[in-house]
């Protein structure tokens, strides 16, 4: 009787030794499982986290695949004092900039929070950024915007952004003549004809 109460107290503290360790098992596997890592878009805005951690006011880039090419494209982002990363919008259907000050330089960035390079125009107004480093060139930015006023040439404006992706031909009321639609890779121009003096002026900018 006493031998089979041994044998009974030893599986019993077997049994008790066993279960805390298990559990501790499965607790970690949940744990790791649970980390966050990476891009992460959560409520509409773009976070990046290391180790299940957000990264605050700090750059990354990030291999994302292009929804037209299919292709892996590096884009740029920039993560605020709340880990949230910079990011543009979109009003009635025409995209616009956050124009952001990073360090003492100015970047723009669009609805998707990819930093942008190139020409753009963000809320009827051309903004240029590097080509290579994103930063504000305030310089083009200031030509561009002189010559796409509304009457002005738009000879002018086609010798500094040079020749359109598509030209259409579109109904309009602007005057006797004919209007036109410009597309560019990141923006359109629109321009009229007119009848009477065969000149073309520049109508509007805007972003697409």
């Amino acid at each position: 009787m006493k031998k089979w109460m041994k044998v009974l107290a030893v599986v019993l503290c077997l049994c008790f030794l066993q279960t805390p360790v298990m559990e501790g098992v499965t607790s970690v596997t949940e744990v790791q499982a649970a980390v966050k890592k990476g891009l992460k878009k959560e409520k509409g805005k773009y976070y990046y986290y290391v180790r299940g951690r957000k990264v605050k006011n700090t750059w990354k880039s990030v291999k994302i695949k292009n929804k037209k090419t299919h292709k892996k494209v590096t884009y740029r982002f920039y993560f605020g004092k709340n880990g949230a990363a910079y990011k543009g919008g979109s009003k009635w259907g025409e995209p616009y900039l956050a124009i952001k000050t990073i360090k003492g330089k100015k970047y723009g960035f669009d609805k998707y929070s990819h930093m942008v390079k190139g020409d753009y125009v963000s809320k009827g107004k051309f903004w240029c950024f590097n080509s290579r480093t994103g930063k504000y060139d305030a310089k083009r930015t200031q030509k561009l915007r002189s010559a796409s006023k509304e009457h002005s040439s738009a000879a002018v404006l086609f010798a500094l952004i040079g020749s359109p992706l598509k030209r259409t031909a579109v109904d309009g009321c602007y005057g006797d003549g004919q209007e036109y639609q410009l597309d560019y890779a990141n923006y359109r121009v629109g321009t009229f004809v007119s009848r009477a003096t065969g000149q073309e002026t520049v109508i509007e900018v805007v972003s697409k």
